[in-house]
């Protein structure tokens, strides 16, 4: 059901002569001084998220789905990063897969780690699992009706309009019939 990744490649990704960031090498085998983060999909706002942690010397575990071949390149590639450890979860496999896959880690954590979600649907995940999760991850989510306001974009302009709240324009129920009506007439592209 999964396919675990050696951690021994884990490295920080900074050249050797930054003096900003941590430049050495991520240990595996050293003792956590901290608990690693743990990225939610290894799409590419996850792996923007594994390099943004790596790079302060963050250890991180991603959590993803393998792709199913090379024609998935995004996923592809961002499944072979050796920036983080990873459990990857069979391209199949739905919220009981990433539950499973998140018991995983947890058996391994001394203390809660911090969660990152890359996506609409982990926040969903967390959103809906809330109280499983809640004592080995640290996640800050908004109440799940408020979750669901946010997510829903049709709902959530609704509401900004209702409550005469700034808002980008936002055009809602579109086709491909309707983008080209509606498309002139509201976007200014620079």
């Amino acid at each position: 059901m999964f396919v675990v990744s050696p951690r021994e490649k884990v490295r920080s990704p900074a050249p050797a002569d930054s003096p900003s960031i941590g430049a050495d090498p991520i240990d595996p085998d050293a003792p956590l001084s901290r608990p690693p983060a743990v990225v939610l999909g290894l799409n590419p706002n996850g792996l923007g998220l594994v390099r943004s942690l790596t790079q302060v010397g963050i250890r991180v575990i991603a959590v993803g789905r393998a792709p199913m071949d090379t024609s998935d390149t995004h996923l592809w590639m961002s499944s072979r990063t050796r920036l983080c450890g990873k459990v990857l979860v069979e391209p199949s496999g739905g919220d009981a897969a990433f539950l499973e896959a998140l018991d995983l880690v947890a058996a391994d954590l001394t203390e809660p780690a911090p969660v990152f979600p890359s996506g609409d649907s982990f926040l969903y995940l967390l959103s809906k699992h809330r109280e499983r999760l809640a004592p080995h991850f640290r996640f800050v989510l908004p109440d799940p009706e408020t979750l669901e306001l946010l997510l829903q974009k049709g709902r959530f302009h609704a509401f900004c309009e209702r409550e005469e709240i700034a808002a980008p324009a936002t055009a809602v129920g579109l086709t491909s019939g309707t983008l080209d009506e509606v498309l002139p007439a509201q976007a200014r592209v620079p």
